[in-house]
C-alpha cells in the first residue's frame, strides 16, 4: 500500500504530472518518449534532444534520465541523430478513472429519471422558479424542445444546440407577435433596411458612445451575426417569480442600433414631427376655430377648455375626441340638416329626366306620357340601379352630351337613345312600385362590386315606404302599367301630342273600319246625334256629348248596358237605386250612382266610377243629386317643411331624401360602398355616387368634417371616427397622457402642444393621402421632456417611451365547443 509510484531522482526518471490525461504509448515497454502526447491525445514524437550550438560545433543535450549524451552526437546540420518513433498514446490512469466516474454519474441520473415521477424530475433539474406570468406553463417540455428527448437530448442541447429557434417557436403558442416575429422589431428586412439607411444618412456626422463603439468594433453588430433573434436574446426566465422579463438597459437596446447616444438628455435626437404620424381623421382646424369660429359662435356655444372636447381613454394613454352631440352639434347640426342651403334640402334619389317634348313629338318619339315641366337629369342612384341594363351605360353617356331641353340639333340616334332611357326609367319606377326593394339587390350588387345582405340593402334605401314610390308614380306616370303592357306587346306608345297628330292625319277609311268592327280608341268623342250600333264598345275616357244615342247592347265601361233609346240629357242626376225604364232619357252630365239599374227586372248595375262626363267635373257635382256644393280642398303641405326632420319626400319631379341628423345610416352606407368600389377609370357608377355624396355642398355634408383616405387600388374610405385606442396595435413610441396631467403648467395642453398658425392644414385633405399633411401643431420640443427624463428623476430607460414588438397583435379568439 505504501509502495513508491515512481522514482523521483532527476537521473532516474522524469516527473509524471498527475493531471495528464494521455501518456506515451511506449510507457508499457518502459521506454516512453520525453515529449509525450498533447492534451488531446496526439503523438508529438520528433527527436530525443534539441542539440545546442557552440560556435561552429553542435553538442548533444539529451538529459541523464534518457541516457545522457549520445555517442554519435548531432548531425552536421544540427539535427539530433536519434529520431523517436511515433506511437499511439493511451489514456492515463487518472483519465480512465474519470471516465468510469462520469459514466457512473450518467447511469445513476438516468436511473433516477426513470424511477422518479415527472413532478420530481422538473424540480430536480429546474435552474430556478419562473415568473408568476409563466406560473401555469406546466412541464418543462412546454417551453424547452429538448425536454421530451430525455437525458441524452438534454446533454446534446446543452453542449451541441441544434435548432436555435426551437424553444422560441414554443413561445408563439401563447404570444401573438406577428408574421416577422424573429426579425428585429417584427419588421420586414426591407422596412428595416429603409429605416436604417435613413437614420444613418441623417446622423452620419454624429459621434457614437465610446464603450458601445468599442464593443461593436470587437464583436460586430449583434444582429448581423445571427440569422434570427431568439426570444431569449431579451427575455430570461428562472430568475424568480417577481423578475421583470421586459426590463432592458439602454445600452442593451442601443447595441443593435445605428444611432447610439449616451442617454435621453445627452444625444437623443430631436422629435421630428412627433407625435403626428398621419393627418387627423376629422378635419378640424384648431387654429381657425381658436381664432375665428369660436369667437363668432359666442360663449354659449364655444368650448371653454380642451377637455370640453377631449377626454383621456380608459387606459389613460391617448386623448380621444368626445361624441358629436357633446362637441360639435351646437354649431354644426343645422349645417347637416341643410338649414343654410338655398336650394332643396334633400338629396335627389329618383327623378323624371326633363326632355324637349315638343321636338320629341315632332320627331315621332315613342316614350308615352311624360311630365312637361321637368328639368331634372338622371341621378347617380338611378344610374346605379340601371347600370346592368343592356346599352344603358352607352345611352346615358350619350344623353350627358346633349342639351335635353333643346333637342333641335339631335340626331336620330340621339332620339333613339332617349327612347330607350325613358322606358328604362319607367320600368325602374314600375319595379320599385310593384316588386319592392329586394328586387334591386342583384343590380346594385353588380354595380357596386359587392354582395349586399338584407340589412345593407335596407340601409341603402332608408326603408323607404311603398306609398312614397306609388304616389310619385301616380303623379308622374298615371297610366304606367297600361303603357308598359302595350310596349311588352310590341306596340309603340308615342307622346300624347304625337298621338293626336297621327290621329288627325289618319285615313277616314280606317275610322269607318273601326266603327264597323264595334271598337273605339281611348279618347274618342262622340259628337251630337252620333249613333252607336249594336255591340259597339266604348273604351275608357270616351265622352258622350249632347243627344248622343246608344243603340241596343252598346257597352260602356265594365260591360254596363243601357236599353233602347236612352238619351243622356243635360243636368239630370240619378240617385242610388233609381231605375231607368224604357224611354228614360239620360242627358250629358248625368251621373249614375252605385246600384242604379237601367231597366226594370234586368238587374244591370253601374259602378261608382261610371260617369258620363270628364273626371275633372266630378268634384263639382253634388252627392245628393240636388245641390251642387264646392267640396273643401285639403291644403297641400310644403314638401321641404314637411321633411324638416328628415326622410323621404317628393318635390315636383324628384324624389328626395333628407338626412336624419348626424351619422345618417343611408348616407354612410352609400358612401362606404361607393368608396369601396371607387376607381377613376373602372367604376363610373361608384365614382358618380361618391362624387355626389362626397361633395361638401351635398345635404348631410359628411366629407366636410370626415376625411377621405385613398387605399390600395384607388378605393376611398371615409374616416367616420376620430382616433380611438387600439390595444392590439403596438407603435414604436408610447405615451400616457393621464399620468402627466399633474405636471402641466397653467397653459394646460399648450404646455406641450403649441399651435402652428402658418401651417397649411386644410391643404392636407385634398389629395386623399393621409401621410401628406401639415399639422395644426408644432412638433413637441425635446426640452419639454428632458427635464424629467434623467436617471436621478423619472429615469431615462428606452423602455419608458418605446416598445420593441411593433405591429398589430390581435387577441387570440375564444373558442368554446358546445356539447
Amino acid at each position: 500500500m505504501n509502495g513508491v509510484l515512481q522514482q523521483l531522482g532527476v537521473r532516474l526518471s522524469r516527473y509524471e504530472r498527475p493531471t495528464q490525461s494521455w501518456v506515451c504509448g511506449k510507457a508499457a515497454t518502459g521506454s516512453p518518449c520525453l515529449i509525450g502526447p498533447d492534451k488531446h491525445g496526439r503523438c508529438r514524437a520528433t527527436y530525443e534532444c534539441e542539440p545546442n550550438r557552440d560556435g561552429e560545433r553542435w553538442s548533444c543535450n539529451r538529459p541523464r534520465s534518457a541516457g545522457g549524451k549520445c555517442e554519435a552526437g548531432p548531425l552536421p546540420d544540427g539535427t539530433c541523430c536519434r529520431r523517436i518513433q511515433t506511437c499511439a498514446p493511451v489514456r492515463s490512469l487518472r483519465a480512465k478513472r474519470g471516465q468510469v466516474v462520469r459514466w457512473a454519474v450518467v447511469l445513476t441520473v438516468g436511473l433516477l429519471v426513470l424511477a422518479l415521477q415527472d413532478s420530481y424530475v422538473t424540480s430536480l433539474f429546474s435552474p430556478g422558479p419562473v415568473t408568476r406570468h409563466h406560473g401555469e406553463v406546466g412541464t418543462c417540455g412546454n417551453c424547452h424542445e429538448a425536454f421530451e428527448q430525455g437525458a441524452v437530448g438534454w446533454v446534446r442541447a446543452a453542449f451541441a444546440p441544434g435548432d436555435r429557434l426551437a424553444d422560441s417557436k414554443k413561445c408563439l403558442a401563447c404570444h401573438q407577435l406577428g408574421e416577422q416575429v424573429f426579425e428585429p422589431h417584427g419588421l420586414s428586412p426591407a422596412t428595416l433596411d429603409g429605416l436604417t439607411g435613413r437614420i444613418t444618412a441623417e446622423t452620419a456626422a454624429q459621434a457614437g458612445v465610446a464603450h458601445l463603439s468599442a464593443a461593436r468594433g470587437l464583436f460586430g453588430n449583434p444582429i448581423e451575426a445571427v440569422d434570427a433573434l431568439r426570444c431569449a436574446s431579451c427575455h430570461n426566465e428562472h430568475q424568480g417569480r417577481d423578475f421583470d422579463q421586459t426590463a432592458m438597459s439602454g445600452n442593451r437596446c442601443q447595441s443593435c442600433h445605428s444611432l447610439q447616444f449616451a442617454s435621453f438628455s445627452s444625444g437623443h435626437p430631436d422629435f421630428d414631427g412627433y407625435p403626428f404620424g398621419r393627418r387627423t381623421r376629422i378635419s378640424f382646424d384648431h387654429v381657425a376655430h381658436f381664432r375665428r369660429h369660436f369667437e363668432k359662435a359666442g360663449p354659449e356655444k364655444a368650448p371653454k377648455t380642451c377637455t370640453d372636447c377631449h377626454s383621456p381613454s380608459p387606459d389613460g394613454r391617448i386623448m380621444v375626441v368626445d361624441r358629436f352631440a357633446e362637441t360639435c352639434a351646437a354649431c354644426h347640426s343645422e349645417q347637416i340638416e341643410g338649414v343654410d342651403l338655398s336650394g332643396p334640402k334633400g338629396i335627389p334619389f329618383l327623378a323624371v329626366p326633363g326632355f324637349d317634348l315638343e321636338e320629341l313629338a315632332a320627331r315621332g318619339a315613342a316614350i308615352g306620357e311624360w311630365p312637361e315641366w321637368s328639368e331634372e337629369g338622371l341621378t347617380p342612384f338611378m344610374k346605379a340601379l340601371l347600370a346592368q341594363e343592356d346599352s344603358f351605360e352607352a345611352d346615358a353617356a350619350r344623353l350627358e352630351a346633349l342639351d335635353l331641353l333643346d333637342l333641335a340639333d339631335s340626331s336620330d340616334a340621339d332620339i333613339q337613345a332617349i327612347e330607350r332611357v325613358a322606358w328604362r326609367v319607367k320600368e325602374l319606377i314600375y319595379r320599385l312600385a310593384t316588386a319592392g326593394l329586394e328586387d334591386q339587390r342583384r343590380p346594385l350588387s353588380e354595380a357596386l362590386g359587392r354582395d349586399l345582405d338584407r340589412v345593407t340593402l335596407g340601409r341603402l334605401f332608408g326603408s323607404i315606404p311603398p306609398d312614397v314610390i306609388l304616389s310619385a308614380q301616380r303623379v308622374w306616370f298615371p297610366n304606367l302599367a297600361e303603357e308598359l303592357a302595350r310596349v311588352r306587346r310590341g306596340e309603340r306608345v308615342p307622346l300624347p301630342g304625337a298621338e293626336e297628330v297621327e290621329a288627325a292625319s289618319a285615313d277616314v277609311g280606317d275610322a269607318e273600319t273601326a266603327h264597323q268592327t264595334g271598337s273605339s280608341e281611348t279618347g274618342k268623342i262622340l259628337d251630337d246625334d252620333e249613333v252607336l250600333d249594336d255591340g259597339e264598345i266604348l273604351d275608357d275616357a270616351e265622352i258622350l256629348d249632347d243627344d248622343a244615342i246608344l243603340d241596343d247592347d252598346a257597352i260602356l265601361d265594365d260591360a254596363e248596358i243601357l236599353d233602347d233609346g236612352e238619351i243622356l240629357d243635360d243636368g239630370e242626376i240619378l240617385d242610388d237605386g233609381e231605375i231607368l225604364d224604357d224611354g228614360d232619357t239620360l242627358e250629358a252630365g248625368d251621373i249614375l250612382e252605385q246600384d242604379e239599374t237601367v231597366a226594370e227586372g234586368e238587374g244591370d248595375i253601374l259602378a261608382d266610377d261610371d260617369i258620363a262626363l270628364d273626371e275633372a267635373d266630378e268634384d263639382e257635382v253634388s252627392l245628393d243629386g240636388a245641390d251642387q256644393e264646392e267640396a273643401a280642398a285639403m291644403p297641400e303641405p310644403d314638401p321641404e317643411q314637411w321633411a324638416a326632420l328628415g326622410g323621404w319626400y317628393r318635390l315636383e319631379f324628384v324624389l328626395r331624401y333628407k338626412p336624419v341628423g348626424h351619422a345618417d345610416p343611408l348616407l354612410r352606407t352609400w358612401l362606404d360602398l361607393s368608396g369601396h368600389a371607387f376607381d377613376v377609370s373602372k367604376q363610373p357608377v361608384a365614382n358618380a355616387l361618391f362624387g355626389l355624396l362626397g361633395d361638401e355642398r351635398t345635404p348631410g355634408r359628411c366629407t366636410k368634417c370626415h376625411s377621405v383616405d385613398r387605399g390600395a387600388g384607388g378605393a376611398l374610405q371615409v374616416q367616420w371616427q376620430p382616433r380611438r385606442p387600439q390595444p392590439e396595435t403596438k407603435t414604436a413610441t408610447t405615451f400616457a397622457h393621464a399620468t402627466h396631467f399633474s405636471m402641466l403648467h397653467e397653459e394646460g395642453c399648450l404646455t406641450c402642444h403649441a399651435l402652428a398658425p402658418d401651417a397649411k392644414y386644410a391643404d392636407g385633405f385634398k389629395d386623399h393621402d393621409p401621410l401628406s399633411f401639415s399639422s395644426n401643431f408644432a412638433a413637441i420640443d425635446m426640452a419639454t421632456c428632458a427635464g424629467c427624463r434623467v436617471e436621478e428623476r423619472a429615469g431615462d430607460s428606452c423602455l419608458l417611451c418605446h416598445q420593441y414588438h411593433l405591429g398589430s397583435f390581435p387577441i387570440r379568439p375564444l373558442v368554446t365547443q358546445m356539447k
